[in-house]
């Protein structure tokens, strides 16, 4: 598992109120502008940013139930303004020295680090060359696979069926085949009796599928189709179907700029797990709840 997976634009429940903390001791050591980061209100003289109110509309935004912007902007003001309050109210005493309070506040200091590095090493990997070189990468593996564009019907066996009601659904199947084979349209047939939601909805028409979207008697009943040919009836999990292929192709290697956002992820996870890999062979890492894993 990669470590972009770890990560989430929400902090760990309970900790707003300690990030909050340490981006104010930030923002202040780095003098941000007043123009790019406008001062919104004051709580007997404590400021609350612009930055500040985009913090907790990312922490408790999406809980608030209206979509209209100024109330939920006066919602988040609110509970800013009480947050400066509350938080005042213990000042001066050793709340903030509980070694609980102390723990949470050295975690979310070191998420928000591993954060800033990860984005730093996300804008590093990402170039235009390096998105290159891994679509070109995994692209020619897509190449020599079949895609068919099939269409099939289904008709499902009743709960618990027996031999016998399998066999009463398989003589349906079959007559539904013969309909077909005599004439009639597959689309036409499909719609009229396919037990499958697809069947009533567009005439059985399954678009294009690949062998890792098939079952595997589905596939074997498909892959032996010529383009128009029925299929003899195949027992599914869910009861008999029959099939055609309508086209098969060449599965269509999409171009880059299609598949721009995935290849980019791709290689910023390759990117993050290559620095965790290079940090853990020189780390010295002891699991003490497990002994017998902990590394030499």
């Amino acid at each position: 598992m990669t470590l972009y997976a770890y990560r989430s634009s929400r902090l760990p429940s309970g900790c707003f109120v300690l990030a909050l903390a340490v981006l104010t001791g930030f923002a202040s050591s780095t003098a941000i502008a007043q123009q790019t980061d406008p001062i919104i209100a004051k709580v007997n003289g404590v400021a609350i940013r612009q930055s500040t109110l985009a913090l907790a509309d990312a922490d408790i935004g999406k809980n608030f139930p209206t979509e209209d912007p100024d109330k939920k902007r006066d919602f988040l003001i609110n509970y800013l303004t009480d947050m400066i309050l509350i938080t005042g109210a213990v000042k001066g005493t050793n709340a903030a020295d509980d070694p609980s309070i102390q723990r949470r506040v050295a975690f979310v200091k070191d998420k928000l680090l591993m954060d800033r590095v990860i984005d730093n090493v996300n804008k590093t990997a990402v170039t235009e060359a390096a998105v290159r070189d891994a679509y070109e990468e995994t692209a020619h593996l897509l190449e020599a696979e079949d895609e068919f564009h099939v269409k099939t019907i289904l008709l499902r066996n009743p709960e618990n069926a027996d031999d016998q009601a399998k066999a009463e659904v398989l003589a349906k199947i079959l007559t539904a085949a013969e309909r077909v084979r005599k004439g009639e349209e597959f689309s036409a047939v499909a719609q009229e009796l396919s037990q499958d939601p697809i069947g009533h909805a567009r005439g059985g028409d399954l678009g294009f599928l690949n062998k890792q979207q098939m079952s595997p008697k589905f596939f074997d009943a498909v892959s032996k189709l010529a383009d128009g040919q029925i299929s003899e009836p195949f027992e599914t999990e869910a009861g008999w179907a029959i099939a055609t292929v309508v086209e098969k192709r060449k599965r269509h290697v999409p171009p880059l700029e299609q598949v721009k956002d995935q290849v980019e992820n791709y290689v910023r996870g390759k990117a993050q797990f290559a620095l965790v890999e290079k940090l853990r062979a020189q780390a010295k890492i002891e699991r003490l709840d497990k002994p017998e894993e902990a590394k030499p």
